[in-house]
């Protein structure tokens, strides 16, 4: 019985992050992987390193690291420079390291971390769904993610919501190994470069983690109270930063790369009353989805937690008044989760999540990108971004029909377990 527990001990603190013995593991799931499933990863690496290299050489690149790069440059110099600057101010305590070097070579950088990310969050979620990486269905993942153009783009951008999934893959595997505290480590520092999962905090919440949600509330806080600090002490003025952020959302409301259901109602020309109507039922439906799923969970709390939050993405991309298409991103965890089975709920949200991210993939079919798409000048979008823009919005909301439908599907096993585990009441993580 001792072993048998220290071994269960030693499983939970295994760590995030691939050991010394992993490499050796990780080349033989490829080595011993069929031919299909080599195939289809050649196929996936070729098709992304194309697609990266097309973006990389767009107009606008490094669109988003740039200013991130100047203001914390020019902090280091004495200076301030808030033009385009977005994000926490913590953020910038992880950009000085990089500001110190020149722009090339922090750029080449940023874009090794998104490659790394990438390979990064499929370790990390096929070790939590136990899926090796060479399996098949893995594969097709990777090369169908590959052909939705969004990580080329994203790439383009150099947009730090890329940088943001490996975190949450990281959260979910701690979560499934039973380490709240590594959890919230990992989700505080996210929060600190980009707030975008802040959703993850619920379920820290729902299985009474206050000392972790604490770590995790207190990182962003504090780093950026120690990097406001700072611009005082060069004498910059803060308040240019938060004009910078309030002045830049509120002007994006507006612009045709909006997919928020506000947008579309306006795209669309039906009233705005309408879409506020579509907004509430998305928040009702989604809220519903969640205290669902908490209160009749079907699997373990690495997956359950993916479950849960969820429809909380969803409410982040479609009912705040702004949302980018790469937004959609944060829905990748729950595609992985979905491969594991083959029910009807799964399947739903592998269509949805494919669909969310799918957009990028028009632009390669129908020609004329961006101007048949929108005038970025005049703010108007053409039919064309509108369909790009669509398909999104019916991709998400099919992603949360699935995750309605796994709330409420009952498995065999669950209709099977023993008397002593009730099936509506599995071991997990977070339940307290």
């Amino acid at each position: 019985m001792a072993n048998a527990a220290d071994g269960k001990d030693s499983q939970a603190t295994t760590a995030l992050f691939p050991g010394p013995r992993s490499g050796s593991g990780l080349w033989r799931e490829f080595v011993d992987a069929s031919p299909w499933a080599k195939g289809l990863w050649a196929i996936a690496v070729l098709v992304g390193l194309v697609d990266a290299v097309r973006w990389h050489h767009g107009v606008g690149f490094a669109y988003d690291s740039l200013p991130v790069w100047q203001s914390a440059h020019a902090i280091l110099h004495g200076g301030a420079s808030w033009d385009r600057f977005v994000y926490l101010p913590g953020c910038l305590l992880v950009a000085f390291p990089l500001a110190v070097l020149p722009f090339q070579v922090t750029e080449f950088i940023l874009y090794a971390l998104q490659i790394v990310g990438i390979a990064y969050v499929f370790w990390a979620m096929t070790r939590m769904i136990n899926i090796p990486l060479g399996s098949v269905r893995i594969a097709w993942a990777a090369l169908l993610l590959a052909l939705t153009g969004q990580l080329g783009i994203v790439a383009h951008y150099e947009n730090f919501t890329l940088l943001i999934i490996p975190f949450a893959a990281a959260f979910f595997l701690a979560i499934e190994r039973d380490r709240p505290m590594a959890a919230a480590v990992v989700l505080g520092i996210s929060l600190t470069v980009k707030p975008l999962l802040a959703p993850l905090l619920l379920v820290l919440l729902l299985s009474r983690k206050w000392r972790e949600t604490a770590v995790a509330v207190l990182i962003p806080v504090v780093l950026s109270a120690i990097t406001l600090l700072l611009v005082v002490a060069v004498n910059a003025d803060p308040s240019r930063f938060v004009h910078e952020v309030t002045n830049t959302f509120s002007a994006d409301t507006g612009r045709p790369w909006n997919i928020s259901l506000g947008a579309m109602a306006g795209y669309l020309h039906v009233s705005n009353a309408l879409g506020d109507v579509a907004r509430a039922i998305v928040v009702v439906v989604s809220l519903f989805a969640c205290w669902r799923v908490w209160k009749a969970p079907r699997s373990d709390a690495g997956e359950q937690a993916v479950w849960l939050t969820a429809p909380l993405f969803v409410i982040l991309i479609l009912c705040f008044s702004f949302a980018w298409g790469y937004y959609c991103l944060l829905l990748v965890p729950l595609g992985f989760v979905a491969l594991k089975r083959d029910r009807a709920a799964d399947w739903v949200v592998r269509v949805g999540v494919f669909l969310a991210l799918a957009p990028p993939l028009l632009v390669y079919t129908i020609p004329g990108y961006p101007n048949s798409y929108y005038n970025e000048v005049t703010n108007k979008i053409h039919h064309a971004g509108i369909l790009l823009n669509g398909v999104s919005v019916v991709g998400v909301l099919l992603a949360l029909l699935g995750t309605l439908m796994h709330a409420y599907w009952i498995d065999d096993a669950a209709r099977h377990a023993p008397a002593d585990v009730p099936a509506s009441e599995p071991r997990t993580a977070l339940t307290p």
